[in-house]
């Protein structure tokens, strides 16, 4: 029963391949290309140039004004997001060096047999004067 699920499942995939294959040839882009002039779906198609200036004179003149006040909006938008994400990443390496430069000294220090403790020593923390 699965070797003859694993069968089918080959032969699909062996289809799928061969079609994908196939699709990229040049020989089948001509084919493609005839059959969609033979339908009257081609660049300069009159109906498709009326359909895209009548969408262009109706459609943008009534939403072209509020698309760019929107777009300003989001610009902006994006822009105080670019720059809270730069903070954010500045905080995290500087807090990632921090931490890394704190665990490599206590490795160090533990390798030479010192504890942190002894290296603060309350005489030394007194101001000159």
């Amino acid at each position: 029963m699965e070797f003859g699920i694993f069968i089918k499942n080959s032969v699909i995939m062996a289809a799928i391949l061969g079609v994908a294959f196939l699709s990229q040839q040049p020989l089948l882009g001509t084919a493609n290309k005839n059959y969609l002039y033979s339908q009257n779906i081609k660049h300069d198609n009159e109906y498709l140039k009326k359909a895209g200036n009548w969408m262009h004179d109706n459609l943008y003149a009534k939403l072209g004004g509020e698309v760019e006040r929107r777009s300003e909006s989001i610009q902006s938008s994006a822009e105080a997001a670019g720059e809270e994400i730069t903070k954010q990443k500045n905080n995290f390496l500087q807090s990632f060096a921090d931490t890394t430069k704190k665990i490599i000294a206590e490795k160090f220090l533990e390798t030479l047999g010192i504890a942190p403790q002894d290296l603060i020593d309350p005489q030394t923390l007194v101001c000159p004067k």
